[in-house]
């Protein structure tokens, strides 16, 4: 069976999440972060696509002036799809910067 698009956006959410954190904290990072979501809200990173504020939280806590490292890895892995919904209302949700046009 397939997987529907809703399944295929967390899916790549997912991955996305887990990659910046190996590739920012090594896979330390990654663990700690992944059990924290799980101690605090029963969530996993795919969860995350609808859940982003406690992701946000999560990172802010585990870690500290990496969470604005993390976010812009997380930009550029997602490329030009960070612009499009739902993955650009889940960036600004993070905190992310937001596309200004320009004048």
């Amino acid at each position: 069976m397939l997987a529907s698009k809703n399944e295929m956006e967390k899916i790549l959410v997912s991955v996305t999440i887990e990659r910046a954190l190996i590739e920012v904290g090594g896979s330390g990072l990654h663990e700690s972060v992944q059990k924290w979501l799980d101690s605090e809200y029963h969530y996993n990173f795919s969860d995350c696509l609808e859940h982003p504020e406690s992701l946000r939280k999560t990172l802010q806590r585990r870690c500290g002036d990496k969470y604005i490292t993390i976010i812009n890895k997380m930009r550029g892995l997602l490329g030009e799809v960070s612009e499009k919904e739902p993955f650009l209302e889940f960036m600004k949700k993070l905190g992310g910067v937001e596309k200004h046009d320009s004048f």
